[in-house]
């Protein structure tokens, strides 16, 4: 959950007994409010100008969070007017990775661009958001987790692997299932995504369908992606022009632009990445899908990229979100035991169909 878009705290209301209105500060009295009222942080887990040393040199944190008395999340407030975001964020992560601070998290801010980062091993990798052990009100219960990982057991089974033209639809509709309910954790996605990708789930599994119920879904799945387009890229796709196309320029069409995204990911985030390079290897096989309409068999094999592209999203989101390691896909015996794991979930699911 981000937060509130910026608004000015009346300088009688500041916080920490801050009462100069500098720019940097109006922007870090509007995070600290958001701290307390839309993520629900105890004001007792919050600093304000804690001394960190980087290298030889002695700084202050604008803001950083507590867990257990100990830093959790760094945040760095600009003014509202300052747009070098990349030296900003470089500056909270300085902070986060001090040998006196040592956060797992951190927070770039101007009040406008709010950019979060998280610790994975040796690398910062960009999330949506704080996470749920921060944001109380978000966290996921037990019942709900179990739940969530029984549905993504039937896909778990092709574990990396490609999937047979017999299983292919099969394979397509465990899928579908787990994007039309938005499964956790799925639901931390973009919602236009998510929305397209089902679409563009059900254009797969029609089989025999009349063809104005693929072009309707397909139509329904670009336009969705159309909204993330505009809204996120700034990148405007006419509604006449995805209601007049047909099937198969409308596949090209957008198979062509989610190619460009993962040529290049500026402004987009790990989670929406990973997600774009799946709805690309998706585009990709209905193509090939396209070109048995009419024809006896309307399903190829599923390569092993698109089965490794949906595990790479699954896996970073579980991780992310849950701090659950996913296998190595490089390891055949991880692999191999995943897909034994996950067998007679695949076979039930089969017999549900």
């Amino acid at each position: 959950m981000p937060p509130k878009p910026y608004y000015d705290v009346s300088t009688e209301a500041y916080l920490f007994g801050k009462t100069k209105e500098k720019p940097e500060e109006k922007v870090r009295q509007w995070v600290l409010f958001e701290l307390l009222s839309t993520y629900g942080i105890s004001i007792n887990s919050i600093q304000v100008e804690r001394q960190v040393k980087v290298g030889t040199r002695t700084h202050f944190a604008d803001i950083v969070i507590l867990k257990e008395n100990t830093p959790f999340v760094v945040i760095e407030c600009k003014r509202w007017d300052e747009k070098k975001k990349l030296q900003g964020m470089q500056q909270a992560l300085s902070y986060a990775d001090a040998n006196t601070m040592k956060a797992k998290y951190a927070v770039y801010t101007n009040g406008d661009v709010w950019e979060v980062k998280r610790k994975m091993g040796d690398n910062w990798i960009g999330i949506p958001d704080l996470p749920k052990i921060v944001d109380e009100e978000y966290r996921i219960e037990l019942d709900v987790l179990v739940h969530s990982i029984n549905d993504f057991k039937p896909a778990f089974y092709w574990f990396t692997q490609s999937v047979p033209a017999s299983s292919a639809k099969t394979y397509f509709d465990c899928l579908q299932v787990l994007f039309n309910g938005s499964t956790y954790p799925l639901n931390y996605l973009d919602n236009n995504l998510l929305f397209g990708t089902d679409n563009l789930l059900r254009v797969i599994c029609a089989k025999g369908d009349h063809p104005n119920y693929l072009h309707g879904k397909m139509v329904a799945a670009c336009k969705s992606y159309s909204a993330y387009f505009n809204s996120r890229l700034g990148q405007s796709i006419g509604n006449e022009y995805i209601n007049d196309e047909e099937l198969w320029h409308l596949t090209a069409a957008f198979q062509m632009r989610f190619e460009s995204l993962v040529e290049d990911t500026r402004g987009i985030n790990s989670e929406e990445a990973h997600f774009i390079r799946f709805i690309t290897t998706l585009f990709q096989y209905l193509k090939l899908q396209i070109q048995l309409r009419g024809k006896r068999e309307l399903f190829v094999d599923v390569p092993a990229v698109l089965t490794r592209e949906f595990q790479s999203l699954v896996g970073f989101l579980f991780q992310v979100h849950l701090g659950i390691g996913f296998p190595d896909p490089v390891l055949e015996q991880s692999c191999s035991d995943m897909r034994n794991l996950c067998s007679d979930a695949w076979e039930k699911f089969k017999e549900r169909l």
